[in-house]
């Protein structure tokens, strides 16, 4: 059982990886920079995560594109699209 010294260090990490991702995230000033913002700060967050990408849709096409990545060739990736009909989705 954690004492409250180590609660309390605990909780005042967790305040300061909230601050230093809202901080990030005030300095994105488009799609792009934000998604590649959220992206970095969920992989940090899942223990042995090394990549991840993030998608978009766009309702003018119908497809979901490629915004952020990270241990992946953005460039490759942004030229797939795929259609919004063959993301899976439950309700």
């Amino acid at each position: 059982m954690k004492d409250n010294g180590q609660a309390d260090k605990a909780e005042r990490k967790k305040c300061e990886h909230l601050l230093a991702f809202l901080r990030d995230l005030n300095r994105c000033r488009d799609l792009d920079s934000l998604a590649q913002a959220i992206l970095e700060h969920a992989i940090a967050l899942v223990p042995q995560a090394q990549s991840g990408s993030f998608l978009v849709l766009n309702e003018e096409e119908g497809v979901f594109e490629y915004r952020a990545a990270v241990g992946w060739d953005l460039a490759r990736l942004s030229r797939i699209k795929i259609p919004k009909d063959c993301i899976v989705q439950r309700k």
